[in-house]
């Protein structure tokens, strides 16, 4: 965990986050709003997160169910309501209670875990974006559908009464010293949403397939790559 921090060290670090960010969109002929920041909270406490809100932000991303409900609890009696994204693994044991307090999901890694998911949305009355995270790294840690079976996915959340499909999630591998593997794994996973898009019974939130790639770390590469959120969470809070 971070100390926290203050409005003024967060206004900097922002700031610096989001030059760099426009930065790689210059460089890649991208218009500056088509790639967002976002705030990754995992790392600090809830006075943080609420220096951060105060500072304009809506959309915080955590990576744990229990934090998450704690953290959305103590901003709500703070009068706070920023839209919560859920970026980490996903038991299905607990996904009762990220669907209560998560309006977007970014790891959807399986079958198993749609079903549980358009099953305690329809029984709770809530409405969840989805992005589907992929396994494209050939990691053994990491979770998501493979290649071959992300189609069946998209199609069943396609045609879910509470579950929308915002597009595909990746991460890199975290052993890249030179980057060309997280390269291909962002290329690949854009490769893979573009042929979602021809599918006449896959249907995007909005209208095509977006894409949250890219961390501090490999930034540039997924500005590249063509997607359309990055999360940034501990170059922020240094």
């Amino acid at each position: 965990m971070f100390p926290s921090r203050s409005t003024e060290f967060l206004e900097r670090s922002l700031q610096a986050a989001k030059s760099e960010l426009e930065g790689f969109c210059t460089g890649h002929d991208r218009p500056l709003d088509s790639v967002r920041l976002l705030p990754v909270t995992k790392a600090v406490d809830a006075d943080t997160t609420a220096n951060l809100y105060r500072l304009g932000e809506r959309q915080f991303a955590e990576n744990r169910a229990d934090a998450l409900v704690a953290k959305a609890r103590d901003l709500a009696d703070r009068d706070m309501h920023p839209v919560w994204h859920f970026i980490g693994p996903l038991q299905r044991n607990k996904a009762r209670r990220v669907v209560m307090n998560a309006q977007v999901l970014h790891s959807v890694h399986s079958m198993a875990l749609v079903e549980t998911l358009d099953r305690i949305a329809s029984e709770e009355g809530r409405n969840l974006d989805l992005y589907l995270q992929v396994h494209l790294s050939g990691e053994d840690r990491k979770q998501g559908f493979a290649a071959e079976d992300v189609l069946e996915a998209a199609r069943v959340v396609s045609g879910s009464g509470c579950l929308q499909l915002v597009g595909l999630m990746a991460m890199g591998p975290l052993d890249d010293a030179d980057g060309t593997a997280t390269e291909r794994v962002f290329r690949t996973c854009v490769e893979l949403g573009r042929g979602l898009e021809s599918q006449a019974d896959v249907v995007f939130k909005h209208s095509a397939c977006h894409f949250s790639m890219g961390m501090s770390r490999d930034m540039g590469a997924a500005v590249a790559a063509g997607t359309h959120l990055v999360r940034v969470g501990s170059a922020l809070y240094r």
